[in-house]
């Protein structure tokens, strides 16, 4: 009787802790905070990202509605050359924290667009999903910018952290991108937790518990499970070229996933990586900007000549 006894509470202990940590996850990826369009203006600035003459330039604000019943709000820099690309930002923040990759794109005049990803910045929608509903969103942003830049003749994607997951889910759904370039993404939430969980040396056996008791509140409050966010399923249904960039310093997404995405593709698709020693989450271009610049021309010029090829071919 004793052991019952003992064997019923330890279970119950058990089972309390699992829920607790599978709490605690589900709060880190949902309920966190989200930096207001100023505070990430002002960030910027005091970053040296970007200074007050970028913010005098001349911007088309835009807003486009989601399928799913909220406004997609969005910039656009007008440039001189036929190719267009869009930037989506990372977790918590706003399109200025994609401003530090515009400058190789503004000196070959290239059309710019930055949008504020579901439930970020002036965008609608309650929470972020990962990928789950943006992906979806960001068909709305290719129609606007495709729409308002008609005579685009190279169109490509560039995605930060959460930005780069989101991105990376999205190519499967849209033919119309020539290419697409992915800084600090994850390549798996549910491998994404998993890592954490080891992080902070909770004995893997409690793994499988704690990710069902995560996604249950995931579902509960957000619509979506861990399961259903996989940049690295995404990427095996898409032929469009990937370049995958990644801090090899990263401590909240190990570079090793930018590798296995790199890696699962490359026999059959153009794929290309850029990991930068040293760098920390999303900081590769602050390490070396020179050669993360020289790295993005590279792939881009090679993506320009494979385009221009298949275009004298047809």
């Amino acid at each position: 009787m004793i052991f019952i006894y003992t064997a019923v509470c330890l279970a119950v202990i058990v089972l309390l802790f699992c829920v607790s940590v599978g709490y605690f996850i589900f709060r880190s990826y949902i309920n966190f905070i989200i930096y207001s369009t100023t505070h990430t203006r002002e960030d910027g600035l005091l970053k040296g990202e970007f200074d007050e003459d970028f913010l005098k330039i001349p911007k088309i604000e835009f807003t486009v509605q989601s399928e799913f019943g909220y406004p997609l709000s969005g910039i656009a820099i007008e440039g001189s050359s036929p190719n267009t690309i869009v930037f989506v930002h990372g977790v918590s923040w706003t399109w200025y924290g994609m401003v530090k990759y515009f400058p190789p794109f503004r000196e070959k005049g290239w059309n710019i667009i930055a949008c504020d990803l579901r439930g970020h910045g002036e965008s609608g929608g309650r929470y972020p999903t990962y990928g789950y509903y943006e992906k979806h969103d960001l068909v709305k942003i290719t129609d606007w910018a495709l729409k308002n830049f008609p005579d685009t003749k190279l169109f490509g994607y560039f995605g930060e952290s959460m930005g780069g997951a989101v991105m990376l889910q999205y190519l499967p759904l849209d033919e119309r991108v020539d290419f697409a370039i992915s800084d600090s993404a994850f390549s798996d939430m549910t491998q994404l937790s998993m890592y954490h969980i080891k992080s902070i040396k909770i004995p893997m056996v409690f793994s499988p518990l704690i990710l069902f008791f995560a996604g249950l509140f995931m579902k509960w409050k957000a619509g979506f499970t861990l399961k259903d966010v996989s940049p690295l399923r995404s990427i095996k249904s898409t032929t469009i070229p990937i370049l995958y960039i990644h801090g090899m310093a990263d401590p909240l997404v190990p570079y090793k996933m930018a590798r296995e995405m790199y890696e699962s593709r490359k026999p059959q698709f153009l794929s290309e990586i850029f990991l930068q020693e040293g760098a920390d989450h999303s900081k590769s271009i602050m390490t070396d900007r020179a050669g993360y610049n020289k790295k993005i021309n590279e792939f881009i010029d090679l993506i320009s000549t494979l385009k221009e090829k298949k275009r004298e071919g047809a």
